[in-house]
């Protein structure tokens, strides 16, 4: 079986908090994620 005919294994759900998210930096202590700048609100 060829490796474009071999079925894919699919990780967890995840569910979706913002579409617009462009990226999540996860650190040890802290989080950060890329948002359009009018779309952006703060939560601690």
């Amino acid at each position: 079986m060829t490796q474009r005919n071999k079925p894919r294994k699919r990780g967890p759900q995840l569910e979706v908090t913002n579409p617009n998210a462009a990226g999540i930096d996860i650190g040890s202590e802290s989080h950060y994620v890329a948002v359009p700048a009018d779309d952006a609100s703060f939560s601690s």
